[in-house]
């Protein structure tokens, strides 16, 4: 994974995500999965090493509050 690679958090209605999980986790609303992908070794007639990002969240629609 590239160095960004992370885990965010969710909280409360917020709409961006955090970097640290939440102390109380009643307030966790989503997790955010930054999985960006870095090649082992740089491609053939390249200048550098290629990435390929992929990031998704989740939220939990099923909450209660």
């Amino acid at each position: 994974y590239a160095s960004g690679a992370a885990f965010k958090f969710f909280i409360r209605s917020g709409l961006t995500p955090q970097t640290s999980a939440p102390a109380d986790l009643s307030t966790l609303r989503g997790i955010e999965l930054n999985m960006t992908g870095l090649s082992e070794k740089k491609p053939r007639q390249a200048v550098a090493q290629e990435m390929a990002p992929f990031v998704t969240a989740v939220f939990f629609k099923n909450r209660l509050n």
